[in-house]
């Protein structure tokens, strides 16, 4: 089976960039939008994005599903799929897929990780009853996109999503603390990430992490710090690039300025908190966000969110943009030195238990001496 047509059912940001994706795999690819100015939003962002140019690259945008015949791929960006759709997978050719994936046993995980233009890596949630040629199609898909993929199981949560949320959470520790988030996505392309955290955030949108944020409200912990600058960016209308104001202003439709009036909301919320700012360098960005991300790298081979070390490494070089030439954060801490890494991080733990918890697998590392890339789970 090879996957030559696909349905995107909706055209949020996770469907119309699937769409994008699928059509420059080589797969004709037909986008179902009924809302005529979602539908109108649609077709001014492919002509701005000059995919319009290239009539074979572009998806073709129409209000309903075709009656007849069936793609080789349906992929549901929030819309629904009808229930043809549904009775025919069980048989048929027919893939469904779906940006995310509540346990359907039907339906496959396809998440392109933000921004798909900019990171090498799809995660791929695979119910147990997906025949095994379906899966050889999807892995097929997968290497036509030029993608790498990270297989997720039924109910995992995304791997680049914490990983993400992590670092951008400890960055934001940073903007309430002094830091701007021009100096601070400076210091992380020094660093030699492609992008900063908030060059990245404007490219994504800024609505696409507030919506995880409040979904995740009821299970906060309350006793774990919260910076509400994003929030607050979100309800003044600063989206991101979409709309031209984001962490940075983007004058005419053009590249990322600096917005003073960013710094200071940011300050403001400082003084909200009773927080005095302190100036924060380059190195101490640069050393923060690598620990923070050693230290939840570290939390997800514990919990067995992950299988092992490289996976987290891979995953922080494809989807995150951590610079390739160092490996990833675990390596990294490798590189560092388990005893000088168990320093900072005792350090660490001092200031915010709650935040920085004693990690299971450097004490075990430390035990046997092992590097944290080789740690596997001890046998009860």
């Amino acid at each position: 089976m090879q996957i030559n047509s696909a349905v995107v059912l909706g055209s949020d940001p996770a469907g119309l960039t699937m769409a994008m994706a699928l059509c420059r795999a080589g797969v004709a690819t037909t986008l179902v939008e009924p809302d005529p100015h979602d539908a109108l939003r649609v077709a001014h962002f492919l002509h701005r994005m000059s995919v319009a140019a290239q009539p074979a690259l572009a998806p073709v945008v129409v209000p309903e599903l075709p009656k007849d015949g069936f793609p080789d791929l349906a992929f549901d960006a929030g819309a629904g799929f009808p229930a043809d759709m549904l009775d025919r997978a069980g048989s048929g050719p027919l893939v469904l897929a779906a940006d995310a994936v509540s346990g359907d046993r039907q339906v496959l995980g396809l998440h392109l990780v933000p921004p798909a233009h900019l990171r090498d890596l799809l995660e791929i949630t695979c119910p147990g009853s997906m025949p095994a040629r379906t899966q050889q199609a999807v892995r097929d898909l997968a290497a036509r996109m030029g993608k790498a993929v990270l297989w997720l199981s039924p109910g995992q949560r995304s791997v680049i999503s914490r990983l993400r949320g992590r670092l951008t959470e400890t960055a934001d520790f940073l903007l309430m603390d002094g830091a701007t988030p021009w100096d601070l996505d400076e210091a992380m392309t020094e660093f030699g990430y492609d992008l900063g955290v908030y060059q990245t955030e404007d490219l994504i949108g800024l609505d696409a992490s507030y919506a995880d944020r409040q979904r995740a409200l009821p299970s906060r912990n309350p006793n774990r710090r919260y910076v509400p600058i994003a929030d607050r960016m979100v309800q003044e209308g600063r989206l991101g690039q979409q709309v031209g104001v984001g962490w940075y202003r983007y004058p005419g439709g053009g590249g990322p300025v600096i917005d003073p009036l960013v710094e200071d909301l940011i300050r403001e919320e400082a003084r909200f908190a009773h927080v005095t700012p302190r100036p924060i360098s380059a190195v101490d960005v640069q050393h923060s966000l690598l620990l923070a991300l050693i230290h939840e790298g570290m939390q997800m081979l514990a919990g067995g969110a992950a299988p092992d070390a490289a996976t987290i490494d891979r995953a922080c070089v494809a989807g995150l943009g951590f610079p390739q030439a160092l490996g990833g954060p675990l390596q990294s801490a490798d590189d560092m030195g388990l005893q000088a890494l168990d320093r900072e991080l005792a350090r660490l733990h001092q200031t915010s238990p709650v935040v920085w918890p004693v990690c299971r697998v450097l004490q075990d590392c430390l035990d046997t001496g092992t590097p944290i890339r080789n740690w596997t789970p001890r046998r009860p």
